[in-house]
């Protein structure tokens, strides 16, 4: 046991010296050092000792020593004990400053992030200015572009016909805002046809731009839209100063084709932080794959302080992962009120994400994943979060990798018949698209947190067991003891529904209760009992 006492003491020396070194730099703790090693060069080893005690008995000097080592050990450890906890102390120090050193570093990005929205602002109102000293006396200036321009170019009719189109809009907004008037879309372009670039049309564009610049911001609000319009970054540098701080709402790319794609989605993020009053962002059937782009993207909607609605349909290719795009929008802090991730080649791959979010019960009321390659194990994920959920009222998951195995988990996530208890147990709020789920009760969007539906199908479950002369037996199996206590309450419940019954919703297979379910139930189910104990 001395041997062992002796060899724990060294090797506890030696472990403390090399703590001491790693983490300890003022003078006092290389003193200790110092002792530490002195004492433990010093001590000398068991089995000398041993030697020197064989056969004669624990001798008074080798008592003495082995109490002035446990008085050494002991201090020591005492010493080591208060350099930790200095250490420690320390440690708390260095991490409270840098806590205090990160929430300075935060602020200082979002002063940086209002400076350059101001300075974004003061250029404007600088251009706006100029504008108004030059142009005191305005006349539309853009020289109209005759037909023949077009046809000697190439341009089918069609396309001419888009192109004349507009340009007399865009001079119909330009009169409007120049009036005064207000004007709560801003939609260019067209559905069918794409809209071509000339150089011919830059006057035009400048004429509009500088309306929207010279407006005041009380007259300029809604839909900012461009579909099917060829952008090149001429026109982008003629529309992005004019955009900065207007009170757009909405921002709406559809099926353009950029000149730059960068440049293109550069637009989008400089229309973001310029303008802190969207709340909806659109970009469909333009694509992305850049992954430079994506994170720029993700960054303005994430760090935008009211953007809640975005959609993103048929943009990220093979190089911008649509599930990767999606996980970051959705591990973010930001709420969000709808997402729109329709056909973009969303795969998993085990990934629970979506199935996590969910789970929270964030503020999401749509979600639409429509045309991807969710399968069966992510329908099982979702189903399960469903039941954790009561904000979400639509999700949308047609066109997906979902078999009929997938189509019964998420019907029972909605309506599970095995029990009333299961029926309370489902989601109540969601409506989920893309499956026919036969007769089973749908839920309405009724915005009461799903009780009106909650109550529909306890209804439905009611009616189909008096169909499959059940009920009593259910009831009396389910409630067991509780069923006294729990009888009026049903009774109260079945009249109720056989007095109310909404026509407006046939179609969610909600059946009317019929008065052969009272009967039933006064006939055959603890009506005695009751009445014994009405008191």
């Amino acid at each position: 046991q001395k041997i062992a006492f002796h060899r724990i003491a060294r090797t506890s020396s030696s472990a403390l010296s090399t703590f001491i070194a790693r983490n300890c730099r003022n003078p006092n703790c290389m003193q200790a050092k110092t002792e530490v090693q002195n004492r433990s060069m010093n001590s000398e080893p068991p089995t000398n000792k041993r030697r020197k005690t064989e056969g004669s008995g624990p001798s008074s000097a080798a008592v003495e020593l082995s109490q002035e080592d446990n008085a050494n050990q002991k201090s020591i450890v005492a010493e080591m004990k208060v350099m930790l906890d200095r250490t420690m102390f320390q440690m708390m120090q260095i991490q409270n400053d840098m806590e205090s050193m990160m929430s300075r570093v935060a602020r200082v990005d979002e002063l940086e992030e209002k400076c350059r929205f101001l300075e974004a602002r003061c250029g404007s109102l600088e251009r706006t200015v100029q504008n108004l000293t030059t142009n005191r006396t305005w006349e539309y200036s853009a020289p109209p572009i005759p037909s023949s321009h077009w046809a000697e170019k190439g341009y089918d009719e069609e396309v001419i016909e888009a192109v004349e189109g507009f340009m007399a809009y865009a001079k119909e907004v330009t009169y409007v805002l120049r009036g005064g008037q207000s004007c709560s879309c801003i939609s260019l372009g067209y559905d069918d046809t794409v809209l071509v670039h000339d150089d011919a049309m830059l006057p035009h564009w400048i004429e509009l731009a500088d309306a929207i610049r010279l407006c005041n911001d009380s007259d300029l609000s809604g839909i900012f839209g461009l579909t099917e319009t060829k952008l090149p970054s001429q026109v982008i540098d003629i529309l992005s100063p004019a955009l900065v701080g207007k009170k757009f709402t909405a921002l709406s790319v559809c099926y353009n084709s950029f000149a730059n794609t960068s440049e293109g989605l550069q637009f989008a993020i400089n229309f973001l932080k310029n303008n802190s009053y969207l709340k909806k962002l659109s970009w469909l059937n333009s694509k992305i794959d850049s992954t430079d782009c994506v994170n720029g993207i993700v960054q303005a909607i994430t760090s935008h302080p009211s953007v809640e609605d975005i959609r993103f349909e048929n943009c990220f290719e093979s190089n911008a992962n649509g599930y990767n795009v999606l996980c970051s929008i959705l591990s973010s802090k930001k709420t969000f009120s709808s997402i729109d991730f329709d056909t973009n080649n969303i795969r998993t791959m085990g990934g629970t994400h979506i199935s996590d979010y969910l789970a929270t019960d964030p503020p999401l009321t749509i979600l639409h994943l429509n045309f991807n390659h969710l399968n069966d194990d992510d329908v099982i994920l979702i189903a399960e979060a469903l039941k954790q959920n009561t904000n979400l009222e639509e999700l949308a998951l047609e066109g997906n990798d979902i078999t009929k195995v997938g189509r019964d988990i998420l019907r029972k996530a909605i309506f599970d018949s095995s029990s009333f208890e299961s029926v309370v147990n489902c989601n109540h709020t969601c409506e989920i698209d893309g499956f026919d789920f036969g007769k089973t009760p749908r839920n309405i969007p009724c915005g009461d947190k799903g009780v009106i539906n909650r109550a529909r199908k306890i209804g439905f479950l009611l009616s189909s067991r008096f169909s499959e002369k059940s009920l009593v037996y259910s009831l009396d199996l389910e409630f067991g003891d509780d069923v006294l206590k729990l009888a009026p309450r049903v009774l109260a419940y079945v009249y109720t529904c056989m007095t109310f019954h909404d026509d407006d919703h046939e179609d969610y297979n909600v059946p009317r209760i019929s008065t052969d379910i009272m009967y039933e139930i006064l006939r055959h189910w603890k009506m005695p009992e009751l009445y014994e104990n009405r008191q």
